[in-house]
C-alpha cells in the first residue's frame, strides 16, 4: 500500500515537471532556432567539415563565418574531431529541420537510457516506463535536450560499460568509455580507479578506441586540424568573452575554487589545489573498489557510482546538461536500497532525500551570494554518504 501511494506521488511530481520543462522549451523556442542553443556550434562545425574545409575547423573566424547565419558572435566548437561525425548527416539539413531531428536523437536516447537494464534485472513495461518519466524529469536532462547536447550520448555509453564491466568484459568496458572520450573531462578521472586496480584490460580498451578516434579525426579534419585542437581548446578556455561558461558557476571543484581563491580561474594555486583536492578524491575512491575476481562484488555497483559522482565533482569543465549524468549513480542507489540489505536507515534515508534534491531544478541555479551552484553541495554530500555506505556493504 505504501508502495502504491510512493509511485502515486512521484508520477504526478515527475509528470508536473515534465510539463512545465515542455512549456518552457515552446515559449524559448524562437531563441533556440535563432542560434541560442548549443546545438549551433555542433550543427556549425558539421557544416564547416560537410562543406569539405575540415582543416580549419579549430579556426574562429571559420566558425563564426558558419554560424554567421544564426548567431552575430560565434558559440566555440571545443569538442574532439571525432565528433562531428555524430552531427555530420545533419549538415544537409536547414538548421531549424536538423535542431528537431537531433532532439528526436536525444529523445531517443532518453528511452535507450529508460530500456537500459543491469544483468539480471527484471524487464517488464511499467518500470520502464517508470524509468523514462524519471529520467525525462530530471532538469539536465532536459537541458541537454533544449541545447541539442551530447550528454545523454555519453549517459548510454558509461550505462553500458558498467554492463560490460559486471559481465567481466573488461575490453569492452573501456572500448564504451573510450567512445565517451568525446567529454575526456570525465572519462579520465574515472580512469584512476582502474589504473589504481591495474585493471590493463580496461585500460587497453580505452587507449585502443582513442587511437581509432585519433586515426577518424585525421580523417575528418586533416592532420592540421587534430594538432590545432589542443591549442584552440586552451586559447578558448582563457578567454571567457568568447560565450564560454563561467568556471565560478560550474558545480564542481573548479567553481568552488574560482569563488573562493584569489587570482580567478587563470590562478596557477587554483589549479595545483585543485589538482591535489582532486586526485586525493579519486585514490581514496578508489581503494574502496571491491574485489573483481573470481566474480564482480556486490559493491560493485556502489563502487562506480561513487567514481562517477566523483568524475562530475571534480572535471575541469561541468554545464548543468552534463550532470545528466547523474541519472546513472542514482539509479544504481536506487537498486541497492530496493535490495533490502540491513544497513543504517538514517544512511539510507539520507540517500533518498539526496536524490530528490537532485530533481529540484533551482539547485542548478549558480547561487549570486555563494557560488558554485547548490547541487555541488548535493553531489558531494551525496559521494559522502555514499562512501560511507560502500565501505559498510564491502566489509559486510
Amino acid at each position: 500500500m505504501q508502495d502504491w501511494k510512493a509511485r502515486v506521488w512521484l508520477w504526478g511530481l515527475w509528470v508536473a515537471l515534465i510539463g512545465a520543462y515542455a512549456a518552457g522549451l515552446v515559449h524559448s523556442g524562437e531563441r533556440i532556432l535563432g542560434g541560442g542553443a548549443d546545438f549551433t556550434s555542433f550543427y556549425g562545425a558539421a557544416r564547416i567539415v560537410y562543406s569539405g574545409d575540415g582543416e580549419s575547423l579549430y579556426r574562429l573566424e571559420t566558425q563564426q563565418k558558419a554560424q554567421s547565419e544564426w548567431r552575430h558572435q560565434p558559440l566555440p566548437y571545443l569538442h574532439p574531431p571525432f565528433e562531428v561525425l555524430l552531427y555530420l548527416p545533419l549538415a544537409p539539413l536547414p538548421f531549424a529541420h536538423a535542431y528537431v531531428a537531433f532532439v528526436l536523437v536525444n529523445a531517443a536516447l532518453v528511452g535507450a537510457v529508460a530500456r537500459f537494464r543491469l544483468p539480471n534485472d527484471p524487464a517488464d513495461g511499467s518500470v520502464t516506463l517508470l524509468q523514462a518519466v524519471a529520467c525525462l524529469a530530471f532538469y539536465p536532462v532536459f537541458l541537454a535536450i533544449a541545447h541539442g547536447q551530447d550528454s545523454l550520448l555519453l549517459l548510454l555509453l558509461f550505462s553500458l560499460a558498467l554492463v560490460a564491466l559486471k559481465r567481466g568484459q573488461e575490453f569492452r568496458c573501456g572500448a564504451c568509455l573510450g567512445l565517451a572520450l568525446f567529454k575526456f573531462q570525465f572519462v579520465l578521472p574515472l580512469l584512476v580507479a582502474f589504473a589504481w586496480k591495474k585493471r590493463v584490460r580496461v585500460l587497453t580498451g580505452v587507449l585502443v578506441t582513442a587511437v581509432l578516434l585519433v586515426l577518424l579525426s585525421m580523417l575528418l579534419v586533416g592532420w592540421r586540424g587534430v594538432v590545432e585542437y589542443p591549442h584552440f581548446l586552451l586559447g578558448t578556455s582563457r578567454n571567457p568573452g568568447l560565450g564560454i561558461y563561467d568556471p565560478a558557476g560550474m558545480p564542481n571543484l573548479r567553481g568552488l575554487l574560482t569563488a573562493i581563491l584569489p587570482g580567478g580561474s587563470q590562478s596557477g594555486a587554483l589549479a595545483m589545489t585543485a589538482l591535489s583536492l582532486s586526485l586525493g578524491l579519486l585514490v581514496v575512491a578508489a581503494r574502496q573498489w571491491p574485489a573483481m575476481e573470481p566474480v564482480p562484488s556486490a559493491g560493485l555497483e556502489l563502487a562506480f557510482a561513487l567514481n562517477v559522482i566523483l568524475a562530475l565533482l571534480v572535471s575541469y569543465h561541468l554545464n548543468g546538461h552534463d550532470v545528466s549524468l547523474m541519472l546513472l549513480p542514482v539509479a544504481l542507489i536506487v537498486r541497492h536500497l530496493r535490495a533490502g540489505r540491513p544497513g543504517s536507515r538514517v544512511r539510507r534515508a539520507a540517500l533518498c532525500g539526496l536524490i530528490l534534491a537532485l530533481y529540484y531544478p533551482p539547485f542548478l541555479v549558480p547561487s549570486a551570494v555563494v557560488p558554485p551552484a547548490p547541487i555541488f553541495w548535493v553531489m558531494l554530500l551525496l559521494a559522502g554518504t555514499l562512501f560511507v555506505e560502500l565501505r559498510s556493504e564491502v566489509r559486510a
